[in-house]
């Protein structure tokens, strides 16, 4: 009897241990959707701070053309810039988005390794139910909602913590997921409308150039170094870095292509996606392959970023 009592007593021991290491591995993974949201997020901010620095020095530019041309009297060599189109309340609002999606992932890292007992199913749906009125009646380019956007913040603060198990974790993603699908879906649409507005932006600054080379009565040496220049300040105006003085179309460089980071960027919210969606219908495996797929998007896209482009002109606090 005693045998067969210690027996029993060691299979409880290695299922209670196996159980824990299982459940360490939940929220190792789960650990890592969070981190792989938060880098895509501030990758996301970047962007859109690199499509407002485009618009400043567009900005500049056109000035500095219309002056040369006497179309302007005086002109303001501080670089300061009031962004018109991409403003910083845009910004905001851009970020409250950002910081919603950021928010849900700490809440489900923080849920893998919780055990408290609150209830977690009502406070999902209140959060769920806040974001839901949120994205009827928000649009990017319309920011009057502001102060619902921080309503939907404190919602998700609310979020309670339930038992240490993965169907909690499902049950969160699932109350979730259709309000992650419209949120990122609106950000994918701004960063093609950005990624547009950035390509527009250096197109304006082409043609200006172009226009200031057909007024300069300069010959020889003087009008040679003033072409140069030119290209020179096209090369460089290019936010994800400076182009080579000459290339072919096959060897233009992607990564500081507008269009092409913004498709970048628009994969890795994706994977956020993805990854939510194998959260809630897939095995532990497969989340972690998911996982990392959303990792290996997120640091592909920061690589962008990573130069030492500084814009012409300073953003205005």
């Amino acid at each position: 009897m005693v045998v067969l009592w210690q027996r029993i007593i060691l299979v409880l021991v290695i299922t209670s241990l196996a159980g824990c290491a299982g459940f360490s591995h939940v929220h190792e993974t789960i650990t890592k959707y969070k981190q792989g949201v938060h880098s895509v997020s501030n990758t996301e901010m970047k962007f859109l701070r690199s499509a407002q620095d485009m618009e400043c020095t567009a900005d500049f530019y056109k000035k500095a053309n219309d002056w040369a041309l006497g179309i302007e009297k005086k002109f303001d060599i501080t670089g300061l810039c009031t962004p018109q189109i991409i403003t910083d309340k845009r910004v905001k609002a851009h970020k409250a988005l950002m910081d919603k999606i950021s928010l849900y992932a700490d809440k489900i890292e923080l849920l893998a390794s919780s055990s408290n007992g609150k209830i977690l199913e009502q406070n999902t749906k209140d959060l769920a139910d806040k974001m839901n009125s949120i994205l009827t009646t928000y649009q990017i380019l319309d920011l009057s909602a502001g102060s619902h956007i921080e309503i939907a913040i404190v919602g998700i603060s609310k979020i309670g913590m339930d038992h240490k198990k993965i169907t909690e974790i499902k049950k969160a993603a699932i109350k979730m997921d259709p309000y992650l699908k419209s949120v990122i879906n609106k950000l994918k649409n701004e960063n093609i409308v950005l990624a547009q507005a950035i390509n527009d932006n250096l197109e304006d600054i082409r043609q200006d150039l172009e226009l200031m080379l057909e007024e300069d009565k300069q010959k020889g040496l003087a009008k040679f170094l003033n072409l140069v220049e030119a290209r020179r300040i096209l090369q460089s105006a290019n936010p994800f870095g400076t182009t080579p003085l000459v290339q072919t179309k096959d060897s233009a460089d992607p990564r500081k292509n507008p269009v092409e980071v913004a498709q970048k960027l628009n994969k890795a919210l994706d994977a956020i996606l993805a990854a939510n969606n194998a959260i809630i219908h897939a095995d532990l495996g497969s989340i972690e392959i998911s996982v990392k797929d959303l990792i290996s998007q997120a640091q592909a896209v920061q690589s962008i970023h990573d130069g030492e482009w500084q814009p012409i002109m300073k953003i205005l606090p």
